[in-house]
């Protein structure tokens, strides 16, 4: 099929959130390579004393780009959006929504929370709420009545022997059920959690899940002008190809899981060392989205009716086989001083920890319990009682105890078990765009794996260093 049948008949104008993290890095790139992308609008809130046009700025000069750049992609295209998805509004004032209302033909809402550890109502506000609010906008308050191409999560579903590609239902009507959380007591709402989640397993999960649903509903019962897309994917690592194999960026989760491996902040795992990880590199999960996109605005242009239903495309297709924890270790302990090599090009003043000591697997939730408080938390309470709760020190460690300890416990569920995902519409995609977007790779496992680890030395590594000095 030639690209005339299979691209938009009119360039598009694209309105982007989560441009600043991991996923919204990979994109912007693709979008400003994109022939049938005219504009992009991305949305950035001020965050530490930097002002949305500065931490734009700063997406630029990541090494991504500057690859990019020498491959001759230009970023010429892209609008910088002042505003904050947990403001009213998102934090846009009526002019900015005036300026887009006018322009926008397709919205990729990729801003997410990332926290399982994350208690139901912080995730409706930080996922739920905003999602909504933009979904609303592109239906009554946007007039192009954009497509609205929602990054999801397999973990709305995780719960399940196998993730079925559609939206599950609730115990009632979803909008109901997300006032009622929202609006109840927080300490009752974190007492009746297990009740609440109704089997999902985490805040994270609740929220998408959740999200999806409100969606649907509201479509059954108004109908929709919009095309909607849900494209779920799993864990998301480093790239398989592009224009630098192996990146990845600092707010990378399983990135951050090898950085306190490696810094010894991690010396046990709940999980199963054998089973596959659910890991997709980042340019595969990009390229999904964008066939989305390019899906999304086909459907509207050959639509007769102009009513849509939802599309769940489930992302898990693009994974990376047989890549588990203990393919990985094996890979760092035969290859060590290259990583470590690699780490020190970029940050000479990195300390040299020798190679990581694999950690213990444990499969058993209470045994980890058991031996995390006789090990870590109780030598810790001695430490506090004798230093003094009040210094920075003990504040510190208490901090990144707790925060290394719910960091493996939320872990648990999706590397204990192999997931199980049905990928029909990916085979779809796959054959309507795979050419102009690849969703698939047959590189070989352990090259990717070496990819990887390379890309924790030199893209995760070095920043992570520099803000725990900041921190001292």
């Amino acid at each position: 099929m030639s690209n005339t049948k299979r691209l938009p008949k009119n360039k598009q104008k694209v309105f982007l959130t989560g441009v600043t993290g991991f996923v919204g890095h990979y994109l912007l790139y693709l979008l400003c390579e994109a022939e049938w992308v005219d504009e992009i609008y991305v949305l950035i809130r001020p965050k530490r004393n930097k002002s949305p046009e500065d931490r734009l700025k700063d997406v630029l000069i990541n090494p991504l780009y500057e690859k990019a750049r020498e491959l001759g992609t230009k970023f010429e295209n892209i609008t910088c959006i002042p505003g904050d998805l947990l403001e009213p509004k998102l934090g846009m004032s009526e002019e900015t929504l005036d300026l887009l209302s006018s322009k926008i033909t397709l919205v990729i809402h990729n801003a997410a929370a990332l926290s399982f550890a994350a208690g139901l109502q912080d995730a409706l506000t930080n996922n739920t709420t905003p999602s909504w609010i933009l979904y609303e906008m592109c239906k009554n308050r946007f007039k192009k009545k954009p497509s609205f191409i929602m990054v999801s999560t397999i973990a709305t579903n995780s719960h399940l022997p196998l993730v079925p590609e559609r939206v599950t239902e609730f115990s009632g009507p979803a909008q109901m059920i997300y006032e009622h959380v929202k609006n109840m007591d927080p300490k009752q709402c974190d007492k009746d959690i297990v009740e609440l989640k109704e089997g999902r397993l985490d805040g994270y999960a609740f929220s998408k899940g959740l999200l999806e649903r409100m969606i649907v509903e509201d479509i059954e019962k108004n109908g929709s002008e919009i095309p909607v897309y849900f494209v779920r994917p799993g864990g998301i690592i480093s790239t398989v190809g592009g224009p630098l194999t192996g990146w990845l960026h600092e707010t990378c989760f399983y990135g951050q899981l090898g950085y306190y491996v490696y810094t010894g902040k991690i010396f046990m795992f709940l999980c199963n060392k054998d089973v596959d990880i659910n890991m997709a590199p980042v340019d595969l999960v990009s390229n999904l989205i964008l066939c989305c996109c390019l899906d999304a605005v086909k459907q509207r242009e050959n639509s007769k009716t102009n009513s849509y239903e939802v599309r769940v495309v489930n992302g898990s297709k693009p994974m990376i086989e047989g890549v588990t924890f203990g393919c990985i270790f094996k890979n760092v302990r035969a290859r060590f001083d290259e990583y470590e090599q690699a780490a020190l090009e970029i940050c000479p003043g990195l300390e040299k920890n020798g190679c990581p000591r694999e950690p213990f697997y444990l499969e058993s939730a209470w045994f980890f319990n058991i031996i995390f408080n006789i090990f870590v938390f109780f030598p810790l309470w001695i430490y506090t009682l004798v230093m003094g709760s009040g210094t920075k020190k003990v504040q510190k460690l208490n901090k990144l105890t707790n925060f290394v300890y719910k960091f493996v416990k939320v872990l648990q569920p999706y590397v204990t078990n192999n997931i199980l995902v049905e990928n029909g519409y990916c085979d779809v995609l796959q054959e309507k765009y795979g050419d102009l977007y690849p969703i698939e790779t047959d590189v070989d496992r352990d090259e990717f794996v070496q990819d990887f680890i390379f890309g924790i030395a030199r893209y995760q590594v070095p920043p992570m260093e520099k803000r725990n000095k900041k921190l001292l």
